[in-house]
């Protein structure tokens, strides 16, 4: 039962998690994701969990019947890939599910303490958090490479019942919410989008020069298109999205705003998560910066 139990899960995160995948990439998401499933997650000895790196609090690691895990290294802009807004109202949706039994590990290996002091303090994010420096944790697992690879849903023994990160795919916070609470939540809420054009060419622009671009996104399905976020893969690129939901037949934009900071040539990915199966949508501007 147990064998055909984890077939069952594998199948689902492969074929309907990451089905955004090109087919070039889907045989190493698929080897990746079978890999994990069932692996057990090594904690690191002593790790100490704060509040926004100050006030010493205490967490079981072990105990639970599930945990979700997030790790978060210092590659690229912590914040935009840590989302911490979001979490606030993932946990507050668990929380409500499951009565508040279901403990949240954050393990942030920012580039300083201060940049997490700061990034916590700025969010109001008050739940634990462990800061290691040290990257104790990539140490001994090895996380694969990828962000979507970053994030666990683990069970009372920290074997992997689920990967992949709830905030930004909606197919894995539904996975996550059926295993924690054996019901189906968010069935039947995604729709199609069509994006006809996914990169853009902004040509040549001068050292401090602003320039601002628009993406389209079509609503083809029968369910309303909600954006849930867009990540912009620099400080450098700016992103503004309509809050609102989009009908099906009609179509909103993505405004993109770069900022040229320094000479050379340049190439800035925009993902857009959304209530969609091949989310995240990647987007890309590129073009020159002259001095």
């Amino acid at each position: 039962m147990r064998k055909l139990t984890r077939w069952m899960g594998l199948s689902a995160l492969t074929s309907i998690v990451f089905i955004s995948c090109s087919d070039d990439n889907r045989a190493t998401i698929a080897h990746t994701v079978e890999q994990w499933q069932g692996r057990t997650v090594h904690m690191p000895e002593g790790a100490v969990f704060t509040v926004q790196a100050r006030d010493t609090v205490a967490m079981d690691m072990y105990a639970p019947a599930h945990k979700v895990l997030v790790y978060v290294d210092s590659t690229g802009c912590t914040s935009c890939r840590l989302q911490l807004h979001e979490w606030k109202k993932f946990i507050a949706e668990v929380d409500s599910a499951t009565g508040g039994h279901v403990p949240f590990l954050f393990f942030l290996s920012p580039k300083s303490v201060k940049e997490a002091r700061y990034i916590t303090r700025r969010d109001d994010f008050t739940y634990p958090i462990c800061v290691d420096m040290q990257n104790g944790l990539d140490s001994l697992n090895r996380f694969p490479e990828e962000d979507m690879f970053h994030t666990f849903l683990l069970d009372g023994e920290n074997r992997v019942a689920v990967i992949g990160n709830p905030i930004h795919n909606r197919a894995v916070r539904n996975l996550y919410m059926k295993t924690l609470t054996g019901r189906d939540t968010e069935k039947s809420v995604n729709t199609i989008i069509e994006v006809p054009v996914h990169g853009l060419d902004l040509g040549i622009l001068a050292v401090g020069e602003e320039k601002t671009v628009s993406f389209t996104l079509r609503n083809r399905g029968d369910r309303p298109l909600i954006i849930l976020d867009v990540v912009t893969s620099c400080g450098c690129t700016a992103a503004t999205f309509e809050k609102e939901p989009v009908k099906p037949g009609k179509e909103m934009a993505v405004t993109i705003t770069y900022t040229a900071e320094e000479a050379g040539m340049f190439n800035k990915s925009i993902t857009v998560y959304a209530n969609t199966d091949d989310s995240p949508i990647k987007l890309r501007i590129k073009g020159e910066v002259k001095g």
